[in-house]
Order: structure tokens, then sequence, then C-alpha cells
């Protein structure tokens, strides 16, 4: 019952506060997560690609 009072409408506009800080925190997390999954797959592709870079840059 708890649960179900905790998930209910009128809870969440009665405390917008608490509503607008979860929904901050979850746009932030999932920020935070696309930012690493993007990270993680460019950084070895340009780390490959660094030698070539300095190389051509030296010749």
């Amino acid at each position: 019952m708890i649960l179900l009072r905790f998930l209910s409408l009128r809870y969440w506009n009665r405390h917008r506060g608490a509503w607008l800080l979860s929904t901050l925190g979850v746009a932030l997390g999932l920020a935070v997560f696309v930012a690493i999954q993007v990270a993680n797959h460019f950084v070895p592709v340009l780390f490959a690609a660094l030698p070539d870079a300095v190389m051509g840059a030296l010749i």
C-alpha cells in the first residue's frame, strides 16, 4: 500500500520538488551512461589512429 501511494500522481503533485529532483537524477544518470558508452567506443579507435597521425606529422 505504501508503494502504491508513493507512485500515485497525487503524491507527486504535492511533492513537485521531489519529482523534479528524481527526474533530473534519472536524466543525468542516462546522460552519463550514454557519454561513457560513446567514449568507450571512440577511444580505442582514436588511439589506433594516433601513431599514424604522429608519424605523418614527422614525415
